[in-house]
Formats: C-alpha cells, structure tokens, sequence
C-alpha cells in the first residue's frame, strides 16, 4: 500500500513539472493594446513579465500560426511603408514584412525586420505553455513586431502602441514615382496603335532608353503573364531553359526561336523565326509588331 501511494505522490509531482500552470505567486499583468484592454492576463514570473503570444499579437493585427509538429509558433504582420505628402496624406508605396519564430521550452527566437532576415535572439526566459497558453516575453511579442511598450509597475499594466505604418524616405518615394510613372507609360502604349506615338524609358540597371511603342521586353508590357525564362546553352545556340514563352499566348504556347551564343549580350537587333529581336545591355527585347503579327502579343 505505501508503495502504491509513494508511485502515486510521484506522478503527482512529475506531472506538476511537466506542465507549467499559473500559481499564486504569480502576479497578474493588465495589458492594453493600442487603447484596448484585453480579456486575458499575463503574469510575472520570476522577475519577467510573460504574456499569452496570440491575443497579443492578434490585438496588433498580427496572424498566428502554431506548428505542433516542432511546437513553433509563427507571427507575422505586414505594415504598409508610407510617405507623407503633406496636408496629411500618406500614400502607401509599399509593405514591410515583419516575423518572429517561437519554440517551447527553447530559450532562442528568429526574427525578420525590413533590415534583417532570419536573425537568431537568445531570449531571458524560454516560450512556454501555461494553463494551455503560449507564453513569451513581453518585449519580445511586442518590440519585434515594430511595437512600443510601456510598463507601469505601480499597477502592473502593460501598455502597447502598434505601428500602423512606416514613413519612406524622400529617395524610396522618388523611386516609387519613377515606377509608377514608367509603368503608367506602358499602359497607355499597350492600350493605344503601336504608331500613335513614341515612348521612351531606361529600365533598372540600363543607362541606354528604350522605345516601348515598339519594343517590349520580359518585365515591360507583356500581356498575359509571358515571361522569358531563364538561359542556358544548347546545340550551339541560346535557348530559354524551357525553350518557350511561357504563359497563356492565345491558343497556344509560342516556341522561343533559336538565336546565336551570346547574342543576348552582344547590343544587336536580329531576326529569328520571323521575330525581331534586340540586345540592349543585357536584356532582350521583341519586336511588338511581330508578336502582335504572330498573335503572341
């Protein structure tokens, strides 16, 4: 009988180990994000403030995923990167990805900022489960999902402040201007006769202008989706790795022509199977009155 109880008193106390729970030493934490006092409660637990990892992030807008394969838990949260135009408007030019990874009982987190990618953090006190509840750092639910927080120790409230967005710089916003504008200037070309008039610009990485009303390249204008795929060699010619336009081309698939080794970069214009095309620094550019001729455009 004493033995039957000793096993029992022994379970007991492995399984108290085994499965972290709140206890009255604890010291609940009130945690308000942007204004919104939540429902739920963090804690102090040996001197760190631990708060439940979903409802926290979530009340900033984050998405939650949790990987019971590895106990991992996901954040993420994109915020649009803005620029302030004055007179209070601030258009969005763009998203700045943020992400935090998570593991029980692991003391490390991986984090990704617009600065950094898949940086590795040692944390004070490892993620952990308490009463069913993912429980991590304050700072680190916070901080690394571009939030500020605010600690009043008189009455253990936590106060968060999410970012609702980014302020671009003058230099990202002239950018943003020159695609947009570039990209504008296709639009009207593909919407307009290929003789209505001539429209010129200097893609990434060119310095010579192209005339888009009559030439069109992988990045600039192609409709349905066609891309030029990726080059490699083959029987003494140059070939897209597949050795076709990819994408949805009327009826059918056109088949890339065969043009000679290194004519990609060669700053020439020939004709092959029927297509003009031109080396421009690097890049290849067709001939828009032969992919409309042919019905690929």
């Amino acid at each position: 009988m004493r033995k039957r109880l000793f096993a029992l008193v022994m379970a007991v106390l492995c399984l108290s180990i085994s499965v972290p729970f709140a206890t009255a030493a604890d010291e609940p934490v009130t945690i308000i994000v942007d204004g919104t006092e939540l429902p739920i409660k963090g804690l102090i637990r040996d001197s760190r403030t631990l708060v439940p990892v979903r409802e926290v992030t979530e009340a900033m807008g984050a998405e939650v995923t949790w990987v019971p394969e590895t106990q991992q838990v996901v954040v993420w949260r994109n915020i649009p990167r803005c620029y302030d135009a004055g007179g209070g408007h601030y258009p969005i030019i763009g998203q700045d990805h943020y992400e935090v990874i998570f593991q029980i009982g692991n003391k490390t987190m991986t984090y990704t900022d617009p600065q950094v990618t898949d940086v590795v953090y040692t944390l004070d006190v490892p993620a952990q489960l308490i009463n069913d509840k993912t429980m991590i750092p304050l700072r680190a639910a916070c901080e690394y999902m571009a939030a500020t927080v605010e600690w009043d120790g008189a009455t253990s409230t936590a106060t968060v402040t999410s970012r609702s967005m980014n302020l671009a710089t003058q230099t990202e916003y002239e950018d943003w201007e020159a695609d947009q504008a570039e990209q504008d200037a296709i639009g009207e070309v593909t919407d307009k006769p290929l003789d209505s008039y001539d429209v010129y610009i200097t893609p990434n990485g060119c310095k010579t202008p192209v005339n888009v009303s009559k030439w069109v390249g992988p990045a600039y204008g192609f409709d349905y989706k066609l891309t030029f795929v990726s080059y490699s060699y083959k029987a003494g010619g140059y070939f897209s790795a597949t050795g076709s336009l990819t994408g949805t081309a009327g009826p059918s698939i056109y088949d890339v022509p065969d043009f000679p080794q290194g004519f990609a970069k060669s700053g020439k214009t020939g004709t092959y199977s029927g297509i003009e095309m031109m080396s421009l620094e690097g890049n290849l550019w067709f001939s828009k009155a032969d992919l409309q001729r042919l019905g690929i455009l």
